[in-house]
């Protein structure tokens, strides 16, 4: 309060609403809202090759385990653990036995550092309204992974990790879309004072051109004016998305490593030669693939009743040729042929 009892003038709220006027221009100017990382072509590319290789999965396990990690719920759990670093689901077992996973659209967790002690409220989303229940965490199938010692109930992105290079694609993206989506076009320059028939008959000329020659008066005698005020003769300027090389160039080392940060290849997303993709897919399926199976079946073994296990032997038919070279070369160096097929996977 200031002397004699009156309040102070708003001079700071008169500026914060200046503030606001402005960004909201800014916003406004530059195609609205923030960059997402998460609508990026690395994003989604790295989302969709784990969510459609975890739907291959085979499942190892009893029953209700194998009801509820249908192929559908696997893509979708892995483009989650990729985009969002976690993913809840309620588990709901009906009369005959069957698991229901049912996804949450937004969730809180209460509770002490044993997450046996954790209580969720989930919001269960639905055509026409949604459902919020409260629930026990072994009620719940919560798999995350990147988890940090200072917030042990949550997952991270492997995108969203790398904050700067996600923040260099989303805003690179985000301002070529712009760009390319303003108007475009050819621009034909024509003197000053040129009206009537004769640039109605040069419109009609251009438009009845169709890919052919066509002969067209002069420009270089500047129409009257002298060679000096003569524009150029007939040069079209392109108006529109013409983005630079080293932009483009950018923009390709970044989706590069992007995915590498999500665990994948880049060879497998770039031109390269059968033995090149070959090896980058057994990169994948074992560096990147089966380590998050695993801590998904963690945490399916642990709520699902029954213990879980991954087996992606459709994928690893892909490198059967690399598998089989190997083989050999165990045995021939006098590995036994059951220690021989197991190492190789090929058991």
């Amino acid at each position: 309060m200031w002397p004699f009892g009156k309040s102070a003038p708003p001079v700071e709220e008169r500026a914060s609403y200046t503030d606001a006027a402005v960004a909201a221009l800014l916003d406004a100017a530059t195609g609205g809202g923030k960059a997402d990382y998460k609508e990026t072509a690395a994003a989604q590319a790295a989302a969709g090759l784990v969510g459609r290789s975890l739907a291959l999965a085979t499942i190892e396990g009893g029953t209700p385990a194998r009801t509820g990690l249908t192929p559908a719920l696997l893509h979708d759990l892995g483009c989650a653990l990729i985009l969002d670093g976690e993913a809840v689901y309620r588990i709901d077992v009906t009369q005959a036995g069957i698991v229901i996973l049912q996804r949450a659209s937004d969730w809180d967790i209460t509770g002490g550092p044993n997450p046996l002690s954790w209580r969720y409220r989930l919001t269960l989303p639905g055509p026409s309204r949604n459902e919020q229940v409260i629930l026990p965490g072994d009620a719940v199938f919560h798999p995350r992974m990147n988890v940090s010692a200072s917030e042990p109930h949550k997952g991270q992105s492997p995108i969203a990790v790398a904050v700067q290079s996600a923040r260099l694609a989303a805003g690179l993206e985000k301002q070529m879309a712009n760009e390319a989506t303003q108007p475009s076009g050819q621009l034909l320059p024509h003197p000053d004072g040129v009206e009537g028939n004769i640039l109605d008959d040069i419109k009609a000329d251009l438009k009845k051109m169709a890919g052919r020659s066509m002969l067209v008066p002069s420009m270089a005698g500047g129409w009257g004016d002298g060679k000096a005020n003569a524009p150029a003769d007939w040069q079209p300027r392109r108006l529109g998305f013409n983005p630079a090389e080293t932009v483009l160039g950018v923009r390709e080392s970044v989706y590069k490593s992007l995915v590498a940060a999500a665990g994948i290849p880049p060879a497998l997303f770039g031109e390269s030669r059968a033995e090149g993709a070959r090896e980058a897919l057994r990169q994948f399926l074992h560096f990147a693939l089966e380590p998050m199976a695993a801590i998904i079946a963690v945490e399916a073994s642990a709520k699902l009743a029954a213990p879980v296990r991954f087996g992606f032997d459709r994928l690893f038919a892909s490198d059967i040729q690399g598998r089989a070279r190997a083989f050999k070369s165990l045995r021939d160096g006098g590995m036994s042929k059951a220690s021989a097929a197991r190492v190789t996977g090929m058991a």
